[in-house]
């Protein structure tokens, strides 16, 4: 196996990078690297290049991945049943896992594992599939015999995975550190594609779980990793052709702005340009709570009470729907709007309100991850008003839950309230007892205990 000087030769005299390669021929920079190196590719890399470079397979220098005598097509055939008989027996192990964290008498560090176990199985499979069978056993086939697309059922596989994590996401459990795997096989199988209609669906799924990936980071030092997730869904949503998704994804990356980079004019300039693909969509009604949250930011507490009430009118004019239904990952629903709105009430000086909409709040009904910082709005609220016993409750509520989902950043919030609830009286004894409470919680997640 050598070099292939021809193909980077040519690529260099168009003074373009490999990168820029890789987004013309709509290939992976993975693909790119390999064909320059002389590796086999398969048929469908393989057009993708000769279309981008106008050239022949010859002229560019590709090499052919090898072809399969009869015997080995055979085994293959073979396999291809009991594959795909272990794909959908791996989804079943991984569904039943969810619903088992879904029942509160189920130990869920058992669940998880049980997860985890089915996920891996998956990794092996699916991995498996992408290197070695994508290319026979689960690709529909053209008429000269060349690789077309991913079959349905495969593509319908990764969304119910795509799923799943989302289900543990919301859950509260971590799933970074298999963020990359699931990422490649959708790769794999948009390497493996060519229906256009195919891959539109199968960029949407990478769109989805670019975005899921993007909501995962939750420490300030994953800022970076969070915006290339993000930015990345923003590419794929357009190659998806799915206008609200991409409107989503530019939705996303506005709250990032103003939740991490604390830049609300950049925030509302892509909530902006986030509604010219959302028009007449229900999801401008979550696009109206994240203006309101960048109102509170701004301290505009007419314009911010102006878009809750938008949000809110919308809102309850929306069918209930199941998780799965949340296309666009914002949790735009009565019980999370309202949670929304009563953070951004309570920034504008309206404790009152906050509370009015907090308290009549069913928290169980939020997503395990986001009931952490609920009760410490509540807390905050409470303590605002003058009721220091339920501020006290709720920020021992929201402690427990911020180490139960590993959401650390609440405890330094519950660290402030009390020092404000000390600073008007030092001897204060429900402040002291959530800084202690607090302290605690941080020397436990420091131990392990």
């Amino acid at each position: 196996m050598s070099t292939n000087n021809t193909l980077r030769t040519l690529r260099e005299s168009l003074n373009l990078s490999i990168q820029g390669v890789a987004e013309g021929a709509k290939v992976s920079f993975r693909t790119v690297l390999r064909a320059e190196k002389g590796y086999p590719l398969n048929p469908g890399s393989r057009q993708r290049l000769c279309s981008f470079y106008g050239k022949t397979a010859e002229e560019l220098g590709l090499v052919a991945q090898r072809r399969r005598s009869r015997n080995e097509a055979a085994c293959v055939q073979k396999r291809e049943g009991g594959e795909l008989e272990i794909s959908r027996t791996t989804l079943q192990d991984m569904q039943t896992a969810v619903q088992e964290v879904a029942q509160d008498d189920v130990n869920a560090d058992q669940a998880y594992l049980l997860f985890l176990q089915a996920l891996g199985t998956a990794g092996v499979t699916l991995s498996a599939v992408s290197e070695e069978f994508l290319p026979s056993s689960i690709a529909s086939r053209g008429s000269k015999g060349q690789t077309a697309d991913v079959s349905p059922s495969t593509i319908e596989n990764l969304a119910q995975i795509t799923q799943q994590y989302r289900s543990l996401h919301r859950a509260g459990f971590p799933i970074e550190e298999s963020l990359r795997s699931h990422m490649g096989l959708l790769h794999s199988a948009l390497e493996n594609t060519v229906n256009d209609q195919y891959r539109c669906k199968l960029w949407g799924l990478l769109a989805q779980f670019q975005l899921l990936a993007r909501q995962s980071a939750t420490r300030r030092r994953e800022l970076g990793q969070a915006r290339t997730w993000n930015e990345s869904a923003i590419a794929a949503a357009q190659y998806s052709g799915d206008a609200c998704l991409l409107g989503a994804a530019l939705g996303h990356l506005g709250h990032l702005y103003l939740t991490w980079q604390r830049n609300p004019t950049v925030a509302h300039q892509l909530i902006d340009q986030a509604c010219e693909y959302a028009k007449g969509h229900p999801i401008r009604g979550w696009f109206a709570i994240v203006n309101a949250a960048i109102a509170a930011t701004e301290e505009n507490k007419a314009l911010c009470e102006a878009s809750i009430t938008q949000a809110l009118e919308i809102v309850h004019t929306l069918p209930r729907t199941a998780e799965a239904d949340d296309m666009y990952y914002t949790d735009f629903n009565p019980v999370g709007v309202s949670a929304f709105a009563g953070n951004c009430l309570l920034k504008v000086g309206e404790p009152e309100k906050a509370l009015g909409l907090l308290s009549a709040l069913d928290v169980s009904a939020l997503a395990s991850n986001r009931q952490a910082s609920t009760f410490c709005d509540m807390a905050h609220a409470y303590a605002t008003v003058g009721d220091l016993a339920s501020a006290q409750s709720y920020a021992f509520r929201s402690l427990d839950k911020a180490l139960e989902t590993k959401r650390l950043y609440i405890i330094p919030r519950l660290i402030s309230l009390a020092n404000k609830m000390l600073e008007h009286n030092p001897h204060e004894a429900h402040a002291s007892a959530i800084m202690a409470y607090a302290h605690n919680a941080l020397y436990e997640r420091s131990t392990g205990a």
